[in-house]
């Protein structure tokens, strides 16, 4: 087990044995999300102000490092490929080649920030959850399958049913949401509708310059 704390380090657990294994300590600021990659070699951490670190278990040391936008928000691999997926306040979602680690795609600047991410359990798209917004990506070409209105706040932890429901989950002072989107009628889960939406994509909601001037002064605040 891998965890990344306020004082910038990361460490890795035996959690039969209950000790510390191996201490990295690289990022110079918070640590926001740690992901291990499905194989189990590599761990990546987020911190907030922007930058991804790769390490390599085997290894015991870093071995790339990437650049987001923002605060990382969450970062999520592709079940079959070496791809990962990474969002952050930077209000965009960027896909990342793990064997190169180069910049695959972005997806276009969103209202407000993508606090959640999730490929499907297929990998044919990635879910991402803004504040009141799920959207469905394609990522090489960047395609907007679809997207759903919601009314919840910024999502702690997100999930999918075997029944195919994205779960989303929201924290507020002491109290916790649940909330559910039926994804089967979405152009990711529909055969026919996905051939539509490739033919003609949506287009994302871009913010006025009214609400982008709000955005930058609850940033500033």
């Amino acid at each position: 087990m891998a965890t990344g704390s306020a004082d910038t380090n990361i460490k890795v657990w035996d959690v039969r044995k209950k000790t510390c294994m191996q201490t990295y300590r690289d990022h110079a600021s918070p640590v926001t999300k740690i992901v291990h990659s499905p194989d189990g070699r590599w761990i990546v951490s987020g911190d907030q102000q922007g930058f991804v670190k790769v390490w390599d278990l085997h290894a015991g040391k870093q071995i790339a490092e990437l650049k987001a936008p923002g605060a990382v928000t969450d970062m999520d691999f592709h079940p079959n490929e070496l791809l990962m997926a990474l969002s952050s306040t930077g209000r965009q979602v960027q896909f990342f080649d793990m064997e190169t680690f180069e910049l695959v795609s972005t997806t276009p600047h969103e209202q407000g920030n993508v606090e959640s991410i999730l490929f499907t359990q297929d990998g044919e798209a990635l879910l991402s959850a803004s504040q009141g917004w799920l959207r469905l990506w394609g990522w090489e070409p960047v395609v907007n399958y679809d997207m759903v209105e919601s009314t919840w706040p910024s999502l702690t932890s997100v999930a999918i049913s075997p029944s195919n429901e994205f779960i989303g989950v929201a924290k507020q002072s002491n109290v916790v949401s649940i909330y559910l989107v039926e994804l089967n009628e979405t152009a990711v889960f529909n055969a026919s509708k996905k051939k539509q939406v490739q033919q003609s994509p949506p287009q994302v909601q871009q913010p006025s310059h009214q609400q982008q001037q709000a955005q930058q002064q609850q940033q500033q605040q």
